[in-house]
């Protein structure tokens, strides 16, 4: 019975990934190997922390969504109970104090009840949903933005870390498919000027996804893409404004500003009397249990200002580091020189500065690196460690890539890039 179930997941699995080939008939080649390259990545991800690490977050969800999933069998009334209520009666969780994990936990069971408790075939649904989120916004940016194809196919399918670390049963790989769907629904609104009722609704529960799996990254994420649509929309009655930056960027500050400010009163935690001690807490614990030289120093964290001043060594260091030589595994090796090919394509992209771009192309260009900047800065504070940082800056590195390679002189010269144009020619 149990080797039917699987039987029957894997042709579940492979009925879903030719759909999704089949509907992207002129871009067959690479998202099979985009597809085939996320199934690989979350099974290398499962191996690494059962034969490397012999613990980790994945192996924890993965056994706590197994007992949810026993528990679905004996008792299901007791089961949907819990989803809901997370009673303690009901079920003892390793996560009493990690409603995030628990929720991530939740959703993994069901995963688990589906396909009989086997790990690989859960990996590679979270997976499949990963790599369907990033190709439903790879199909919209190369719609709009047919020139780059090359620039999209690379930022969101071929960055290693980015790949690996947003596979497989983690958190991540959900955060990544949930920031890729509320981005294309946003990015169409901007760019098309229009929307259905189904559509904000779809927003909405997608956003609430992602507000109770890392309620940071939504909270920077909400407050950037309400500034970037109300924007949009007020240029749309005054067009004025876009004839002045100065009066178009104290547009769009004042607008964040307002909305960063609600977002705050949504959890304790981001609170502004709050978020300090928060970040100083995460750093302190994050440095007790990193080994010298295996995390970001900060020296002045003790007040807010210090936060403030520390903030360009956060973003800098959040993006480029570890260096070579700070690598202690060879692990942090191979990131390390993902670092070093980040901070050249940004040396060479701030060389070959772009020519003066539509008002709308530039607000949504700004609107992505805030959310980047901001939530990199936040991570660095917050989780030092550069292992911890390679996999929480993860999903945010396809976007900022994206913006660097964006009309980038240096890729129309690479050499296969007449190929890919002809086979992917409209």
């Amino acid at each position: 019975m149990i080797l039917f179930i699987h039987i029957l997941n894997i042709l579940c699995l492979a009925g879903i990934s030719v759909l999704l080939v089949q509907r992207s008939s002129r871009f067959k080649i690479y998202a099979t190997l985009g597809l085939l390259v996320k199934f690989v990545c979350g099974i290398l991800l499962g191996w690494l922390y059962m034969h490397y690490y012999g613990y980790g977050d994945t192996l924890a969800y993965y056994k706590e969504g197994t007992q949810l999933a026993e528990l679905a069998i004996t008792s299901p009334i007791n089961y949907l109970e819990y989803l809901f209520t997370s009673s303690s009666a009901l079920f003892k969780t390793q996560f009493v104090y990690e409603p995030r994990a628990l929720f991530f936990t939740k959703i993994t069971s069901v995963f688990c009840l589906v396909s009989a408790n086997n790990y690989w075939i859960v990996a590679s649904y979270f997976s499949l949903l990963s790599f369907s989120g990033a190709w439903l916004f790879a199909k919209s940016l190369i719609k709009h933005y047919p020139s780059q194809k090359l620039a999209i196919i690379l930022s969101l399918f071929l960055i290693p870390s980015a790949v690996f670390w947003s596979s497989g049963i983690i958190k991540e790989s959900l955060t990544f498919f949930l920031i890729c769907v509320l981005s294309n629904y946003i990015f169409n609104w901007v760019v098309d000027r229009k929307y259905q009722f189904k559509d904000v609704v779809l927003f909405i529960f997608c956003f609430i996804l992602l507000w109770k799996i890392k309620y940071y990254y939504a909270g920077v994420y909400i407050s950037v893409s309400l500034t970037l649509v109300l924007t949009v929309y007020i240029l749309q009655i005054k067009e004025s404004i876009a004839n002045s930056r100065i009066l178009l960027l104290a547009t769009y500050l004042t607008l964040f500003t307002a909305i960063v400010l609600i977002v705050t009163l949504f959890h304790p935690n981001l609170g502004i009397n709050e978020i300090h001690g928060v970040i100083l807490k995460n750093y302190n614990a994050y440095a007790a249990k990193s080994s010298p030289g295996n995390y970001i120093v900060f020296n002045e964290l003790s007040n807010i200002s210090g936060l403030v001043l520390s903030a360009p060594k956060a973003l800098l260091s959040g993006l480029y580091r570890p260096f070579i030589w700070e690598a202690q595994s060879s692990l942090l090796l191979f990131q390390s020189i993902e670092c070093l090919l980040l901070l050249l394509l940004t040396i060479s992209r701030l060389i070959y500065i772009p020519k003066k771009a539509a008002i709308t192309e530039f607000l949504l260009m700004a609107s992505c690196l805030m959310f980047v900047f901001i939530t990199v800065t936040f991570l660095a504070f917050s989780a030092p460690n550069f292992g911890t940082l390679s996999r929480y800056k993860s999903t945010l590195l396809p976007f900022l890539c994206f913006i660097l390679l964006f009309n980038h002189p240096l890729l129309e010269k690479l050499k296969f890039n007449s190929l890919w144009q002809r086979s992917v020619k409209h």
